[in-house]
């Protein structure tokens, strides 16, 4: 009879310990909001929130690049816009400078002019993201330009990885800005500043048209700049969804329904006090006052 007593007693005990740790589970469950916290919860539930984290983390990287593109892109295009302002100031002198009635010797006071246009085109060339120069290629580490005007940078693209694509963030310093002796904004404007200081009035009404034909070629180098901004944006718009739509995944899967927890939580702590109180009448209040 004692054995049987004894193989009763440990039965109970082993159903009132499940009891117990389902109620701690539910305790759990209530206090965190979430249901699965090993994978031993729930193996499905689990290994797909270890690829949905693994999915928020390739977005939180990309997200992280687009932001280091975006800063690029909109210096490019700052310094694209800021050259089409000098080079239409730059044709409206070079159209003062051509009238009949300008005389030559008033040449001498639109110089400095022009002179400060060619420095300010050198100076947004310099442009630097990080202390990166955006317009000198892969060599982000030295300045499109040498002292005489020669770009000195090499010609190879920077791009990153968008969507199934690529995108390319740079120009380069030689197709946005020319360069001296080859033809572009930098060396219409050094012989602009030739002609004026030499009283050249031929070239100096020739500049018109060539600085026409710049402005033309800068917009549509801005159009392209702008283009290439609407496609990141894009991206960085659909990787905002895509985080959103993982995070809820994520939280179906391994939140805890708070309702069903605090009930779970209610009815386990009624059953176990239920059984404590039936196992004292069974077996004695002292056997059981550990447990309380």
């Amino acid at each position: 009879m004692r054995v049987a007593d004894g193989q009763n007693q440990l039965g109970f005990l082993r159903n009132l310990q499940r009891v117990k740790v389902d109620m701690n589970d539910a305790l759990e469950r209530m206090y965190t909001g979430r249901r699965v916290r090993f994978a031993s919860d729930d193996p499905h539930a689990a290994s797909e929130l270890m690829r949905l984290e693994e999915d928020m983390q390739r977005l939180g990287s990309q997200s992280r690049g687009l932001s280091q593109a975006r800063a690029w892109l909109e210096l490019g295009e700052q310094a694209i816009a800021e050259t089409e302002d000098i080079l239409i100031e730059a044709k409206t002198l070079a159209i003062q400078a051509s009238s009949d009635t300008t005389q030559t010797t008033t040449y001498a006071a639109l110089v400095e002019t022009v002179a400060a246009f060619k420095s300010q085109l050198r100076g947004l060339a310099g442009y630097r993201v990080s202390g990166n120069y955006i317009f000198s290629g892969t060599m982000t580490n030295v300045h499109p330009y040498d002292a005489a005007g020669t770009y000195q940078g090499n010609s190879s693209q920077i791009k990153i990885p968008l969507d199934e694509g690529e995108l390319t963030l740079n120009f380069t310093a030689d197709d946005l800005f020319g360069e001296i002796g080859s033809g572009g904004p930098m060396d219409i404007i050094d012989r602009f500043e030739t002609a004026l200081r030499d009283g050249d009035s031929e070239t100096v009404k020739s500049m018109v048209g060539e600085l026409d034909a710049a402005i033309g070629a800068n917009s549509t180098k801005l159009a392209r700049i702008g283009s290439r901004r609407g496609l990141l944006e894009d991206s960085d718009l659909r990787i905002q969804d895509r985080s959103v739509e993982i995070a809820s995944r994520a939280a179906d899967l391994g939140s805890a329904d708070m309702a069903k927890a605090i009930s779970d939580v209610q009815r386990l702590d009624t059953n176990y006090q239920a059984a404590l109180s039936a196992g004292a009448r069974f077996y004695g209040n002292n056997f059981f006052d550990y447990l309380g």
